[in-house]
């Protein structure tokens, strides 16, 4: 029965405020002291003898009235109960509602930082279990926001939640962080596996393109993972900045990867951070310089063309390659700012401006989704009275994974401005054949992995001489990557290759006249001695050309 009464008690003070509960104590009193001093002063019965004795004064006409009063009183107060009640209930649903929308992302239904972080930070306060925390970032969010607009953005944003949260049932919090970073929190950290597995899943889960009615983007994910093992003192800040860190890792690594928190990852993210500053700085100040690389017709030795490669001059650390700062240029939003940078000077140099050669130049993914490119592109061009016709493209295969689409309408535009394109790294990327037969292509150019090892690999030779047929039956040009002997040129030139690009025929170099000249004369001896046996005549450099480079 005890029971019974608490559990009463305890659904009465849920349902009730503290302020009502407060009233009907003193509504209660005041009932108990007015029974009380009636039962012990029969103050009833003294009213009766007092109003009969004073039958004038009409008393009990006033003591009716004063019933009724109270009757009426009574029903108006519990009236305004419970219209009391009932404001109160909806205040109550309101806060409720501002403390999910302050916990909950308007947009996902997700949980948001706030959320996450509380969560996080109860996680952290036991010690005993410790935590793992998947850091999650889109890989091509931004082209597919900056290409379909805010509506198709968010709609892609509310699928990544919902296939996060099919993935991940079980974990202690998924959340989205804010923009295309989300959050994933796992209650207990002493198995690699079971994160491996989740992290796996995740990009597996992303790799799927998002369908929103015609449209098709494809996104994928990188995720980044860090652990805090029982007992750690790790604090909140601490463990989502190495999941930063993880998360930044595995972006650079490729993308569509997961990497876990290491030690040295906090100095090499200060390291970039202080590179980031200088590249910007590098921008402007004009230390990003084109070298160019000669690419030579194997038919008869000329110089047809010369590849634009870029080189960044650094005061304190000297030339860095490509390799180290076009990640940097794209995370930055610079890269597009630096390519036509190059092609300017490409443009005004008088060795390119003056001769018959063409330059080509490389695109990179995400300024092929830029339907500006074509405007910029021919801006440059006929702002240095550079001709479009000696202007050549270079885009590679993983670039057109991101929109097909998009990528077709821009390069079409780029050729009807006069403008040739070269596929570069054939067959390494995502190949189709339906790029050759879709997109505006003029030339194939044959990765360096299959030229380097044709010596030793039969396999990459047949594919050598795979992707010459294939072109010369499109009627595509082809150029080979990476030679750096005269058994391979003389092996290629046999297959029927076209152009040729590598160390065995020059090094980039800087754009001066002298050492493109001593460039040239390198080559030109080397050209005479391999084509030599076959009497092949060697034309001088600058002679017409009749095919066009691509980038390397």
């Amino acid at each position: 029965m005890l029971t019974y009464f608490r559990n009463i008690r305890r659904a009465w003070s849920k349902r009730v405020p503290g302020w009502v509960h407060t009233d009907l104590a003193w509504i209660a009193a005041g009932c108990a002291l007015t029974f009380f001093l009636s039962s012990n002063f029969d103050l009833f019965e003294k009213f009766v003898v007092f109003s009969q004795q004073h039958e004038s004064w009409d008393l009990d006409e006033f003591a009716l009235v004063f019933v009724t009063l109270s009757l009426q009183a009574l029903g108006l107060a519990g009236f305004r109960y419970r219209q009391m009640r009932r404001e109160y209930t909806k205040r109550v649903r309101a806060e409720k509602a501002m403390a999910d929308l302050a916990l909950t992302d308007s947009l996902t239904k997700l949980p948001n930082r706030r959320a996450f972080e509380q969560k996080l930070d109860s996680l952290l306060t036991r010690r005993d279990r410790g935590c793992a925390l998947l850091m999650i970032d889109l890989d091509r969010f931004k082209p597919v926001n900056d290409l379909y607009g805010h509506a198709v953005g968010d709609e892609v944003l509310r699928q990544v939640a919902e296939r996060l949260e099919n993935v991940s049932r079980g974990v202690a919090c998924v959340a989205r962080l804010g923009g295309d970073e989300f959050a994933v929190l796992v209650s207990r950290s002493d198995n690699a596996e079971i994160l491996n597995s989740l992290a796996a899943r995740i990009i597996k889960s992303m790799d799927t393109p998002v369908r929103i009615g015609a449209i098709v983007c494809s996104v994928g994910a990188s995720v980044g993972i860090t652990v805090a093992h029982p007992g750690s003192a790790l604090s909140e800040s601490d463990l989502l900045r190495r999941g930063d860190l993880a998360l930044y890792k595995a972006k650079n690594s490729g993308r569509s990867k997961y990497c876990y928190f290491q030690a040295e990852m906090t100095e090499q993210l200060e390291a970039r951070a202080r590179l980031e500053v200088d590249f910007r700085d590098a921008i402007g100040a004009g230390d990003i310089r084109a070298h160019y690389q000669p690419l030579v017709r194997l038919s008869d030795g000329v110089i047809e063309g010369y590849e634009i490669l870029a080189r960044w001059h650094h005061p304190e650390l000297g030339v860095i390659m490509p390799d180290e700062f076009i990640s940097i240029a794209e995370d930055t939003g610079l890269i597009g700012d630096m390519t036509m940078a190059l092609l300017r000077q490409a443009c005004i140099d008088p060795f390119h401006l003056e001769g018959k050669h063409y330059v080509a130049i490389n695109i990179s993914p995400p300024l092929l989704l830029n339907r500006d490119l074509k405007g910029d592109v021919v801006r440059e061009l006929n702002a240095t009275g550079f001709p479009a016709h000696r202007l050549e493209i270079e885009i590679t295969e993983n670039a057109l994974i991101y929109d097909l689409e998009m990528a077709g309408l821009v390069l079409w535009e780029l050729r009807h401005a006069g403008v040739s394109i070269a596929l570069d790294d054939f067959g390494m990327g995502y190949s189709s054949l339906l790029h050759l037969r879709k997109l505006p292509i003029d030339k194939l150019k044959i990765d360096q992995t299959f030229i380097r090892s044709m010596s030793r690999s039969a396999k990459s030779r047949t594919i050598v001489e795979a992707v010459i047929g294939l072109a010369k039956s499109m009627r595509l040009l082809i150029t080979a990557e990476g030679v750096e002997s005269r058994e391979m040129a003389d092996r290629l030139r046999e297959m029927g290759c076209n152009t040729a690009q590598g160390y065995y025929f020059g090094r980039a170099t800087p754009a001066s006249e002298t050492d493109l000249d001593i460039a040239a004369s390198r080559q030109l001896s080397r050209l005479k001695s391999m084509l030599g046996n076959a009497g092949a005549c060697v034309d001088p450099v600058g002679a017409a050309p009749k095919t066009r480079a691509v980038n390397e």
